[in-house]
């Protein structure tokens, strides 16, 4: 099944450097330099998948003379900028890290630095990201708050506190609080559950924190997911966005060679209760990946649902082979769109409850609390409500009279 799934050459050596060992890597820049291979192109993707500063440092290693110099040079300045920009999310994260200890927070680093320093030891840099993402028990997300104010970050969204009446609403249709910091400019995320569909892992707070792993930098230690727990997490971040990033699957594959386990399916069965199909669909995926001569040794072997992923995993890849921006606003025009994507993570949700949420957050907004200010047992009217109240906003939209649409997550 996998030979049928089609991947260029280019978005084949982009996953290359940063899977592929020495030996792998060199066979096929050297199968690139000889073919009709479109170096544009591929410094393109490698921008666009936020791959620039890995695939200057290692194809500078490994075959400096093969990369046109001027494509070379470009590569190169992601990775300058890609290093400072660890080094001050390291300390930011330790930072943080230790004042949420301070004030009697636990808190799980997510993605970004955790997997920097965890998945790509000796170099981080390699694993760049926007932004920094916390984690922290729903219960102690007023003290979070004011942790990070005091930490001279502002809070730009939710812009206000969401009322007290229907807060357990806002909460369920928004798991994350924005902030920025007015003289850096670092971003920070703060998760008071991990993923925004509450049913997509069983988990809890107490039982993450538990599996999670300390993990060393040279500024201090912050403390990331680990073995199962990363892995399902880490699918789940792959699928939840309306776009794809090479990065993410590579991501899943580093956490899988951590454990020893060749497959999500075989790390996370459904006796332990682990959702199958996001994982199934990641398995897909990461074969079809793989396959392309990465590591033969690396390959697991053809996940058995291969068959029924096949049409979907071709669409990712697509998606993969033209990437674009990350959608951060709701608005009409992209609409259609959202139901498409709501509809496609519906099928990869759990349960009639998990295939709700995805209907619900839909059609509702987290803005529609402060209007209706109903709690959350109230959801199928937000539902029904939904639609409208989105007009409403449209309309004062267009008269200047509406706040900015609230960041997808």
């Amino acid at each position: 099944m996998l030979e049928h799934i089609s991947i260029s050459q280019e978005l084949s050596l982009l996953a290359a450097c940063d899977l592929a060992d020495d030996g792998a890597l060199a066979a096929k820049i050297d199968a690139a330099v000889q073919s009709n291979f479109d170096w544009d192109r591929f410094a393109d993707l490698a921008c666009q998948h936020a791959m620039a500063g890995l695939v200057a440092d290692r194809m500078g290693r490994l075959a400096q003379h093969a990369v046109p110099l001027a494509i070379a040079r470009s590569l190169g300045g992601y990775l300058q900028t890609g290093a400072v920009l660890q080094l001050s999310q390291t300390a930011t994260s330790v930072g943080l890290t230790r004042a949420l200890e301070q004030a009697g927070v636990r808190s799980i680093v997510l993605k970004g630095m955790a997997l920097a320093h965890m998945l790509y030891p000796g170099t981080p840099h390699w694993r760049v990201s926007t932004d920094i993402d916390l984690l922290i028990a729903s219960e102690d997300l007023a003290a979070a708050d004011r942790v990070l104010r005091e930490a001279g970050f502002d809070r730009r969204w939710p812009s206000a506190d969401p009322p007290e009446r229907g807060r357990d609403m806002f909460l369920l249709l928004a798991n994350v609080y924005d902030y920025v910091h007015p003289r850096s400019g670092e971003l920070i995320e703060l998760h008071h559950r991990i993923t925004l569909n509450p049913h997509w892992t069983a988990a809890g707070f107490d039982e993450l924190y538990r599996t999670s792993a300390v993990i060393a930098t040279a500024q201090g230690p912050i403390r990331g997911l680990d073995g199962a727990q990363l892995v399902s997490y880490l699918c789940w971040h792959a699928f939840a966005h309306a776009g794809f990033r090479v990065k993410w699957f590579c991501d899943i594959v580093r956490a899988l060679r951590r454990t020893g386990a060749r497959t999500g399916a075989e790390l996370c069965p459904a006796e332990a209760g682990f959702p199958q199909r996001h994982i199934e669909l990641a398995d897909v995926l990461v074969a079809a990946i793989l396959a392309q001569g990465l590591d033969e040794h690396a390959a697991g072997p053809v996940p058995a649902a291969a068959a029924r992923w096949r049409h979907q995993v071709q669409r990712i890849i697509a998606d993969m082979e033209a990437p674009h921006d990350l959608p951060t606003t709701r608005s009409l025009a992209l609409l259609p769109g959202e139901v498409a994507f709501r509809l496609f993570l519906a099928r990869l949700s759990p349960g009639a409850k998990g295939k709700a949420y995805e209907l619900l957050r839909a059609t509702s907004d987290p803005r529609d609390v402060s209007l209706l200010r109903l709690g959350a047992r109230f959801a199928p009217l937000y539902v029904l409500v939904g639609p409208v109240l989105a007009i409403r906003r449209y309309v004062l939209a267009l008269a200047g009279r509406e706040d900015a649409m609230p960041h997808l997550h």
